[in-house]
């Protein structure tokens, strides 16, 4: 899944109303700059919601003043619009103050930071760099720097600018760079002279996706979701182990319902591991039908509605009873199911077969093609 920078808004303020854009995987960034009269950390609020600090530095105090650089973040922000806060521990009058919000795409939604980096200078100079030594292949390195004058920043390198701001007396910059290997990179900004600056990076790591074309599997538990309220398979323990027994003579139906993933693209299968629990000779097959509804559907999720049930040829037995085989059944007809549809599977034998006796289904899993 490919790392992406969106939506990019500033403000010389310490508030910012902002919508998250609407990405798959989505992490809101918000960077900092601040300059004040006082010591200590700043925090930031998205509406009622407190954000992550990745990193904050400040430096000084020069001529009594502080200045301070940040980033901070939330996982999966929605998309509804809010007010960024960012709450300053000083009283400069007017606030020395710039806030820079964009909304990643694509960020690993646990544990999303991959490293941070910081250097700050108290000398004239014109530029400031530091190294950051990424731990994961795919990440984006964001940049923030701050500092006490009114000059404008340029990214160094391959860095993407995305802010140069200019409160009173003060500056603050922002910049990313998606990187694809790990290992050390060397981060920072130009600037005509000025003495004081301080400079933070973070890392994001990209979220984990099945990679295309790679099967995956959805396990379905035994016991299923649900039971025929007419006709329901049963239901027995042996060695504290669960197995669905299937009738010979009359069609017993279990159901499963489940949230398809995200990486479904095609080609699904189910797979049942079956034993006999007497025949030795003889046929067994199953009836397997699917319904999906998609987030939006005029559908009422409690009418049934099922795709025309899928048959595959039936398999001969094993011929001695207890001992493990597999039928497999291409869902040919699936309801046009997709990626994130509330899915319902029924089961059943069918009857057609002729083997006699239960068929003892151990293990059930949905198999497909991953995008």
């Amino acid at each position: 899944m490919a790392i992406t920078v969106n939506n990019t808004q500033t403000n010389i303020n310490n508030s910012l109303s902002y919508t998250p854009s609407s990405v798959t995987d989505a992490v809101l960034v918000v960077v900092v700059g601040n300059e004040d009269n006082a010591t200590g950390d700043v925090t930031v609020d998205f509406g009622a919601t407190a954000m992550t600090e990745a990193i904050q530095v400040e430096v000084g105090p020069n001529f009594t003043l502080y200045n301070k650089s940040a980033i901070f973040y939330l996982i999966d922000p929605g998309t509804s619009a809010e007010t960024i806060s960012a709450t300053l521990t000083g009283t400069t009058s007017p606030v020395r103050v710039a806030l820079t919000a964009f909304t990643l795409g694509g960020i690993a939604q646990t544990s999303p930071v991959d490293a941070t980096a910081s250097t700050t200078s108290e000398s004239a100079a014109t530029s400031l760099d530091t190294d950051i030594t990424t731990v994961e292949d795919s990440t984006v390195i964001v940049g923030a720097i701050a500092g006490n004058s009114t000059e404008t920043f340029t990214a160094q390198g391959t860095q993407t600018l995305q802010s140069s701001l200019t409160p009173t007396s003060s500056n603050s910059g922002s910049s990313t760079q998606i990187q694809a290997t790990a290992g050390l990179e060397n981060q920072g900004f130009n600037f005509a002279s000025q003495s004081v600056d301080v400079l933070v990076l973070a890392s994001f790591k990209e979220a984990s996706a099945a990679p295309s074309g790679d099967t995956s599997t959805v396990l379905m538990p035994i016991p299923p979701t649900g039971f025929d309220a007419t006709n329901p398979a049963g239901l027995e323990y042996t060695n504290n182990l669960p197995k669905l027994l299937f009738d010979a003579t009359t069609s017993e139906l279990v159901y499963w319902v489940f949230r398809l993933p995200e990486n479904y693209s095609s080609s699904p299968v189910l797979h049942v591991q079956y034993t006999a629990a007497s025949a030795t000779s003889g046929t067994f097959s199953i009836d397997v039908s699917v319904m999906a509804v998609s987030d939006g559907d005029a559908q009422d999720v409690d009418t049934e509605s099922y795709d025309t049930a899928n048959t595959p040829t039936a398999v001969t037995v094993p011929a001695t009873a207890g001992y493990l085989d597999e039928i497999s059944a291409t869902l040919t007809n699936n309801d046009s199911m997709s990626a994130n549809d509330l899915v319902f599977i029924k089961l059943a034998r069918n009857i057609a077969d002729t083997a006699t006796g239960d068929i003892e289904v151990r293990a059930v899993s949905l198999e497909y093609t991953g995008a």
